[in-house]
């Protein structure tokens, strides 16, 4: 579960820095976990992958794909599509669209920047529990060290 926890908050992360829209800059990219734990061991996944181009002066996402270690196909679209979550009491299917639609990946994003806001965010919870059992290697690990403690302070 802490796992989760932390590839969920991750992925939060990921879809707020890199939603449909993004700031364009090198081809070097950061992410900086808050608050992040002492000796715990993070861990980056390529979900997506694609290209930033400039659409009416505007930095947007093109030519989305599943990041280079994803094992895509119907099994991961049924995995999807399956995926429920209970919202304010109610049953919700947040990816039964992503079948019908001509752009999977944007459907995909739009429904996890949609929800990106809520406190206990079910459905990147979901997507992430899906997603761990198709995405591969990782392509970047981060130890933290525990930071100096002063006595006295």
């Amino acid at each position: 579960m802490r796992t989760l926890k932390k590839l969920t908050g991750v992925l939060l992360a990921l879809i707020m820095a890199f939603g449909l829209t993004c700031i364009a800059s090198a081809a070097t990219y950061t992410i900086t976990i808050d608050n992040d734990e002492a000796g715990y061991q993070y861990t980056a996944y390529q979900v997506f992958s694609g290209d930033v181009s400039t659409l009416n002066g505007t930095a947007v996402l093109t030519n989305l794909n599943w990041g280079q270690n994803v094992t895509a196909g119907t099994n991961l679209d049924r995995a999807l599509q399956a995926i429920s979550v209970t919202i304010n009491g109610e049953t919700v299917y947040p990816f039964a669209d992503i079948a019908t639609s001509g752009n999977s990946f944007e459907v995909i994003l739009n429904v996890l920047a949609s929800y990106a806001d809520e406190d206990d965010n079910v459905v990147a919870q979901a997507f992430a529990e899906v997603m761990r059992n198709y995405v591969g290697s990782a392509i970047a690990t981060s130890t933290t060290v525990s930071p100096l403690h002063h006595h006295g302070e």
